[in-house]
């Protein structure tokens, strides 16, 4: 009995780049789903920034020098690009908590109405 060839990681890096590009054929929006999720999954564990760099540290050192005006002109850019993306539930739902939990009561309270207003206008 013989074992089974040992795989290298070109091989299974290249079985996973042509899985990969089936998969975004068949059901693009699936996939996209399904590597959204893989991402946020490995990002909550921590292996996520091991895996894909340091993105959150650049973007605070981007943050942290960029005036109010760049802050306001990259974040309605970086919104109107992630509509034209599929994002995993979850990180929208961060996201928008995140702005949400910025804001104070009054604002809330507005939003919240603006919100439910718009709900009830789409019944």
């Amino acid at each position: 009995m013989t074992d089974a060839p040992k795989k290298t990681v070109p091989s299974v890096m290249y079985s996973l780049i042509k899985a990969t590009n089936d998969a975004l054929e068949i059901c693009p929006g699936a996939a996209a789903e399904f590597f959204c999720a893989v991402i946020e999954e490995q990002s909550a564990a921590e292996i996520g920034p091991a895996m894909f760099g340091d993105v959150e540290s650049d973007a605070n050192w981007f943050a942290s020098k960029a005036t109010t005006i760049d802050l306001e002109a990259y974040l309605a850019a970086i919104s109107a690009r992630l509509s034209e993306t599929q994002m995993h539930r979850k990180t929208r739902k961060r996201l928008i908590a995140s702005l949400f939990n910025k804001m104070d009561a009054t604002d809330k309270a507005a939003f919240v109405k603006w919100v439910w207003e718009k709900e009830k206008y789409n019944e």
